[in-house]
């Protein structure tokens, strides 16, 4: 596949969210000497506020090399940085943006992306709308996918949240509305429906995992007509306990590709994404199980004449626990699946025990540690396993974050 030059400007974000984090921490409360109240900045008229994060962690695996050719002798490209801008001009009204980066084994190298910047009015409790570069909901997390603190173990289950392919779940470029509706009796119902397009990167995850997959060694562009979905949550009267559906239907999707100088054009008339989802919180401990299936056929065609055609229907799951032992300690254990033919589950398939744990040793800073034993090799490139890939391989992730 064609790998990307390193991005430097990724560095650049990851130190300067490092030290905006570091200027924010306290360092003693020094008392003011007596003064006039000072007139109110543009800052303060705009509600201005500065979040972000940066990251640094380590991957090891045993059995496999695993989201590049090396990490079964360790490697530290893993990284990733974000840095975002919240306004509040008037009531009810939002503007934001933010920059993110990361590098993850061979995938994405430190490209720095918007990864959304919106404008949002919320009219009430029951409607909102958002417009520009929006965050669509997919599964209970996918909106806080971004959100390193919002999670105990370092990777959201690959089963449902995909590693390579963020860039093609995170956002798109078009409106949503939202809103929470009160049902009496029956509890509260959340939804949210989008529409936009997006126009993808050839240097971002998803160009890197097309060309594993063989739609080129060389991806020259990424397109999709539009992109459409919803998701409806249901709080329901049992106290924690909540149901989610959510559906993606990503339309008329195209990739231009190359391989050894022949011109491939893949397509896909519609490809679907749906996931149903459980949360329940008790108490100290949190339960999560989520149920996803991707459909959707690809067509590969050179010169305009239809040379393969593959039908994807991905079937993914997962149960996990969260335990909050203590407020600096969390606790994560969770099983995951993933099949890569919904209707042969004895086919190609990758099945997890997840370990993890966070700790927290003073506000805004992070230590995590993560296990992982799998058994099968779907997700698993042959192009990085030269001498042979094994059914049974374990992972070891590290991962250290500051935020403000």
């Amino acid at each position: 596949m064609n790998v990307c030059r390193y991005d430097w400007s990724s560095w650049l974000l990851a130190v300067t969210v490092l030290i905006a984090a570091m200027a924010g921490m306290p360092a003693g409360e020094v008392a003011p000497p007596a003064s006039p109240a000072p007139e109110p900045t543009l800052v303060d008229q705009l509600k201005l506020e500065t979040h972000g994060f940066a990251s640094f962690g380590y991957l090891r695996t045993w059995g496999n090399n695993w989201l590049a050719d090396d990490t079964t002798n360790g490697s530290s490209e893993f990284h990733e940085a974000a840095l975002n801008v919240l306004a509040r001009p008037v009531d009810r009204l939002r503007l934001g943006a933010q920059l993110f980066t990361r590098d993850l084994g061979r995938y994405d190298n430190g490209r720095v992306s918007l990864d959304w910047a919106y404008a949002d009015y919320r009219a009430a409790d029951w409607i909102g709308v958002q417009v520009g570069r929006v965050k669509y909901p997919l599964g209970l997390f996918n909106e806080e996918l971004d959100v390193d603190a919002a999670r105990t173990p370092i990777f959201l289950a690959p089963a449902v949240y995909a590693l390579r392919t963020r860039d093609l779940f995170i956002s798109t470029d078009g409106a949503k509305v939202y809103g929470l509706v009160g049902a009496g009796p029956l509890g509260r119902f959340e939804y949210s429906l989008f529409g936009g397009d997006t126009q993808y990167s050839n240097q971002g995850g998803l160009a890197g995992y097309l060309s594993d997959v063989g739609v080129g060694n060389r991806i020259d562009s990424i397109s999709g007509k539009w992109i459409a979905g919803g998701m409806v949550h249901w709080h329901t009267p049992l106290r924690g306990l909540g149901v989610r559906v959510s559906l993606v239907d990503l339309h008329d999707f195209t990739v231009m590709g190359q391989t050894a100088g022949v011109t491939l054009e893949t397509t896909s008339d519609n490809y679907y994404f749906g996931v149903a989802s459980a949360i329940y919180e008790t108490g100290p401990l949190t339960f999560a199980a989520e149920y996803a299936r991707a459909r959707g056929r690809l067509d590969t065609h050179v010169g305009g004449v239809l040379v393969n055609s593959t039908v994807n229907n991905f079937e993914d799951a997962y149960v996990s626990a969260t335990w909050h032992v203590r407020p600096r300690l969390d606790l994560y254990l969770a099983g995951e699946a993933t099949v890569a033919d919904a209707n042969d589950r004895s086919g190609s398939h990758a099945y997890a025990v997840v370990l993890a744990a966070a700790l927290t040793p003073i506000d805004h800073w992070s230590i995590k540690i993560e296990g992982r034993q799998v058994e099968g090799a779907l997700g698993i490139q042959a192009s990085d396993n030269p001498g042979g890939i094994s059914k049974h391989w374990q992972v070891l992730a590290l991962k250290t974050t500051v935020d403000f």
